[in-house]
């Protein structure tokens, strides 16, 4: 099975591949110097009837790590939560609040396990982005008072 991160906003979010470092282009070959170098995160829009009910903004996206995992572990999984940390602090600045929620494939509309809420002043190391399976994080930009 596969592990499925799902990132909403209320304005649209950029899609690409973020993070990769190419040494060398040939022929439509990608060439890297090191696993460090391939390690990106690809971030997908994805079709209305794809979203988790838990999310209530309009713009929805999936982030998938390649090369590593959004875990606490190996190099390439401290740079993938590092490059999904910069992505989320710079989205942020076009929305009040952002939602992520991770489950498994096939289990999206799975009942929440856990409600995390976090402000985006308190985000301040990408490890508080490690979170479980079928937990929602809510991060604000401001407090609601």
């Amino acid at each position: 099975m596969t592990q499925r991160y799902f990132l909403s906003s209320k304005y649209p979010l950029p899609t690409g591949t973020f993070g990769r470092k190419e040494k060398q282009v040939t022929k439509n070959i990608n060439f890297f110097g090191s696993d460090l170098d391939f390690t990106a995160i690809i971030v997908k829009k994805i079709k209305k009837a794809e979203r988790p009910v838990h999310l209530k903004n309009p713009y929805c996206v999936t982030i998938t790590p390649e090369g590593g995992q959004f875990k606490n572990g190996s190099d390439t999984d401290i740079k993938c939560l590092k490059l999904l940390f910069d992505y989320i602090t710079e989205a942020i600045k076009h929305s009040f609040y952002m939602e992520l929620y991770t489950t498994w494939y096939g289990e999206e509309n799975d009942p929440v396990l856990k409600y995390t809420e976090l402000k985006l002043k308190d985000l301040i190391s990408p490890l508080q982005l490690n979170i479980e399976d079928r937990e929602y994080l809510i991060i604000t930009k401001k407090d609601w008072n």
